[in-house]
């Protein structure tokens, strides 16, 4: 089911599915990635199927923070390939 996918992807991947929904700053602090290697990953594993954007809803003014998530398809593969 995983297309060829990079070791920092896999890095993301991770990090995304152990935290659930995650901000893509709370990403780059974690995994120590460039904020721009972050970004792209995100974008290319989005494209792929693997992880969706969700919007935050605020109560404040301002731009809405977008929390990245693992699809839960992707989510069941990969606790079954980790048994």
């Amino acid at each position: 089911m995983m297309s060829m996918i990079e070791e920092n992807e896999l890095k993301i991947l991770d990090v995304v599915k152990r935290y659930g929904s995650i901000s893509r700053p709370y990403i780059v602090r974690i995994t120590k990635l460039p904020r721009t290697t972050v970004y792209d990953s995100l974008i290319r594993l989005q494209l792929c199927g693997y992880v969706i954007p969700k919007t935050q809803k605020r109560t404040v003014r301002g731009r809405p923070h977008t929390l990245w998530c693992v699809t839960p398809s992707i989510r069941t593969y990969m606790e079954e390939t980790l048994k």
